[in-house]
């Protein structure tokens, strides 16, 4: 696919393993692992990038994705964690206290 719009993953290729869900935005995809953890790609500024927040994607329970760029991640303990593009809600870290249980 267009690289462009998250069609190449082969960066991330040997990742995507016991995938449970996956989450698409404009131009990038996040895949959710049976082992809580996510793998990212597709252009950083659409949210192909999770690695700055990957210490804190741990535990994960879900996924979603902002149509334009911004992804979310359900933490087990209640707690969010977001990256990509901020103006569409890839980061959550001025509200981060009150996005919890």
């Amino acid at each position: 696919g267009d690289r462009s719009y998250g069609g190449d993953s082969r960066r991330v290729q040997p990742e995507l393993i016991n995938v449970r869900q996956i989450a698409a935005s404009e131009r990038a995809f996040a895949a959710l692992r049976q082992d809580g953890s996510v793998v990212s790609w597709g252009p950083a500024e659409y949210g192909g990038d999770s690695r700055l927040v990957r210490d804190l994607l741990v535990d994960v329970r879900e996924i979603q994705a902002a149509r334009d760029g911004g992804f979310a991640a359900l933490l087990g303990n209640g707690r969010v964690v977001s990256w990509g593009d901020p103006t569409f809600g890839g980061d959550c870290s001025l509200v981060a206290d009150q996005l919890k249980d």
